[in-house]
C-alpha cells in the first residue's frame, strides 16, 4: 500500500494512522507473508485476564467469508419479488502457528498487565 485507501495522500510504512486525514491502516504485506515466520505482539482482554503476548509464528490465511443478507421487495400480500442486499460482510482468517525461539527457546511470553513476562 503506498496511499492511504481514505484519502490517497502517500502513506509511511512505518506508521499505522494517516498523517493527513488521521485513518488507522496495516498494510500486512510488507511484513506478513504467508509461510514465512514473523514475531508477533498481540494484546488482549479477555475473561482469562489481560496483557501482551509475544511470538515467533508462521502466518497462514486461512479462509475468506463472505456473506450477504438480502431484503425484500414484497407485493401487497407478502410475496417476495425483487432482493436487495442490505448488508455484506467479510471475515478474513489468519492462523499464526507458534515456532519456538531460538534464543530464548520458548514459544511465546506472556505479559500480563502491570506484570512481568511469563515464558512458555
Amino acid at each position: 500500500m503506498k496511499n492511504c485507501p481514505n484519502c490517497g495522500a502517500p502513506i509511511d510504512p512505518y506508521q499505522v494512522k494517516c498523517e493527513y486525514c488521521g485513518t488507522m491502516y496495516f498494510d500486512l504485506a510488507t511484513w506478513l507473508k504467508d509461510g514465512e515466520p514473523c514475531f508477533i505482539n498481540y494484546s488482549f482482554n479477555s475473561s482469562y485476564g489481560s496483557g501482551i503476548i509475544t511470538t515467533q509464528a508462521i502466518p497462514h490465511l486461512e479462509t475468506v467469508e463472505l456473506n450477504s443478507e438480502p431484503i425484500y421487495a414484497t407485493t401487497t400480500n407478502g410475496t417476495k419479488i425483487i432482493p436487495y442486499i442490505s448488508r455484506k460482510t467479510c471475515k478474513i482468517n489468519i492462523r499464526f502457528d507458534c515456532i519456538e525461539n531460538k534464543s530464548s527457546k520458548t514459544l511465546f511470553s506472556i505479559e500480563a498487565a502491570g506484570a512481568g513476562s511469563s515464558p512458555k
